[in-house]
């Protein structure tokens, strides 16, 4: 059995620890680009997310968009239709973002 946190069996290489944000769990999966925290607001539907922080890769030479940056917070209510809300390198601004969002919606 795999006691690897799920993104470090989706992602081997990836060349960081996965940030730990509440409310939000890893929702990795190895066909995206990079790993993401994803935040179910029902509980008894785990799988249904309203946002994801995508947390790319520490070094900018492994990532899709070298100059993109760390963190990319989205509203993912429309999964077809994602929405940006946030890019920084900062997670505490994304964090922050998260709190906006709460009290937008």
């Amino acid at each position: 059995m795999n006691d690897a946190p799920w993104y470090k069996r989706e992602f081997p290489n990836f060349d960081r620890d996965l940030p730990s944000v509440p409310g939000f769990e890893d929702h990795s999966w190895h066909n995206d680009t990079s790993p993401k925290l994803g935040r179910p607001p029902n509980p008894e539907e785990p799988d249904e997310l309203d946002l994801v922080i995508w947390c790319d890769y520490a070094d900018p030479a492994l990532r899709e968009y070298p100059d993109g940056k760390l963190y990319l917070l989205q509203d993912v209510r429309d999964w077809r239709n994602p929405v940006d809300l946030l890019e920084s390198d900062s997670l505490e601004d994304i964090i922050d973002a998260v709190a906006r969002f709460d009290v937008a919606t």
